[in-house]
């Protein structure tokens, strides 16, 4: 049998080639630094560019919050969840894109250290006098009312405690009272799989609800060792990676998805780089590190208000950020069906983008100038980025249940014994997932249509004017493994029965 039919490499299935990271959207200071860490490092840029983001939200979250429109505010903390194989070098970019926000750390308490020991040591004479009136032997009433009194001056007290950008390793019960104690706010570098792990380590279900509630800004109350512990406005950026056997089990996770729980982080699943790393590399330049630092430093320097200052939206800025939900708005009903808990978020989450990208550039008169057109586009960009790494999270994962029986599908189809086979024959082949063949016909279509495999033109039969069982072709260059298996003449023969 003659064939003359041209084959081209299939497409992906579930999602298109993810985009690559828009390292110039992060500003000069952010450009460089990444670049810079990615060559060190030999990392793809997405691991510095988007550790980059999280440094910035750790510095600035719980300062200022972006007016989308009238009534409508997004802080500019953020949940991100980097994807990478053993072996990548997570930890080396966490190391480098952190380093500066330690020594701040470092600094900010070596230099508040007197007022913290004197807080320390005059609470502590406060819960000696506490502990004396408790032993003495005065009359009951008499021991309350006292208590009562030294409670209160010991409430007038100004806590004074160490500052802590990150917590490591920390459960989220632990996770609330170390917030609670630290101005509301946290950040959490995970360069393993770990941080889920955490998430309802001591109980039988998951308790994440400071996670939800600090993404939002929600206030929360939590009763904790006899106390109460009241967060109006508790503000959390989060920096993960996970390896990719761990994505399909939290993608599957009911608690999780079905919270929204994974729909607040953003998503970044390069192509690996292993076997392709150099072992000399340029070392970071000094002048590179230098610029960052002074950013991070600026950054964390800028006082916390009592409430977050607002940064508004230039009339640029606010048609470029609709124009970016009137495309997502369109795309819930068709290829963002399956994410549409993600993309729904999507939108704020650009609002809290654009507002880091301007606190970069503009630290010294965040709240002066509004966000520029420019810069708005920028975060669409990022947008645009963090779009096609989530198709392809959720694909890898199986949540796209069309690209998840077209995976099936295909996967049989590499057990053929044939390049052509009938329709009943693939269907034989997986019989496992579709019971009946017409639900197996819009994956056959979806295949064709992503160029896996070819319907063969069929006419009707002289005898029985009936048109045989439709035939299909597999594309030799995917399916190599079964066109090596089979000779031409015998599969082309295999293909002719009916």
């Amino acid at each position: 049998m003659r064939n003359d039919y041209t084959w081209n490499e299939p497409q992906p299935i579930g999602a298109p080639a993810v985009k690559a990271f828009p390292v110039e959207a992060l500003g000069q200071v952010g450009r460089d630094m990444t670049l810079a860490v990615s060559e060190f490092t030999q990392t793809p840029l997405d691991a510095a560019g988007t550790a980059f983001l999280g440094a910035v939200a750790a510095c600035v979250q719980g300062k200022y919050e972006v007016e989308g429109k009238p009534g409508y505010n997004e802080p500019v903390n953020v949940y991100e969840n980097y994807i990478a194989q053993p072996g990548e070098r997570k930890s080396s970019v966490h190391r480098c894109m952190a380093a500066h926000c330690y020594d701040w750390e470092r600094l900010d308490n070596e230099r508040r250290a007197p007022e913290i020991r004197r807080f320390c040591d005059e609470n502590e004479l406060y819960e000696s006098e506490i502990v004396s009136v408790k032993k003495s032997k005065s009359p009951r009433s008499e021991k309350s009312h006292k208590i009562a009194e030294i409670r209160a001056e010991q409430d007038l007290l100004k806590a004074v405690k160490p500052t802590r950008i990150f917590f490591d390793d920390i459960t989220p019960e632990s996770l609330a009272t170390a917030m609670y104690e630290n101005g509301e706010r946290g950040a959490i570098f995970s360069a393993e799989s770990g941080f889920f792990d955490n998430i309802g380590r001591y109980s039988e279900k998951a308790n994440f609800d400071i996670f939800l509630k600090s993404h939002s800004v929600d206030p929360m109350r939590v009763n904790r060792r006899g106390r109460e512990e009241i967060m109006n406005s508790p503000k959390l950026t989060i920096l993960c990676c996970s390896q990719p056997h761990v994505i399909e089990g939290l993608m599957k996770n009911e608690a999780f998805r079905g919270r929204g729980l994974l729909a607040r982080f953003l998503y970044s699943f390069p192509e690996s780089a292993l076997g392709q790393r150099r072992y000399d590399t340029a070392p970071i330049p000094p002048e590179v590190s230098q610029a960052y630092r002074d950013l991070i430093f600026a950054l964390l320097d800028i006082p916390l208000p009592e409430k977050p200052e607002i940064i508004k939206l230039s009339g640029e800025a606010h048609e470029a950020h609709k124009h970016f939900f009137d495309i997502i708005e369109g795309e819930m009903t068709g290829k963002l069906t399956h994410i549409s808990d993600f993309a729904a978020k999507l939108p704020g989450a650009i609002l809290r983008i654009a507002g880091l990208l301007h606190i970069v550039s503009n630290y010294q008169s965040a709240c002066i100038k509004p966000i520029s057109g420019d810069t708005m586009r920028n975060a669409v960009k990022l947008g645009y980025y963090f779009i096609s790494h989530a198709l392809k999270v959720f694909a890898y994962a199986g949540v796209d249940e069309k690209a998840a029986a077209a995976q099936y599908v295909v996967k049989r189809l590499a057990k053929a014994r044939a390049l052509i086979l009938s329709r009943a024959e693939i269907h034989a082949l997986c019989r496992g997932r579709f019971d009946k063949i017409e639900s197996l016909l819009p994956v056959l279509k979806n295949l064709m249509q992503l160029g896996y495999l070819r319907e063969i033109p069929t006419e009707r039969t002289a005898a029985t004017g009936r048109r045989p069982d439709s035939r299909f072709e597999l594309n030799p260059l995917y399916f190599k493994g079964v066109e090596q298996c089979i000779p031409c003449h015998e599969a082309n023969h295999h293909g002719r029965r009916s």
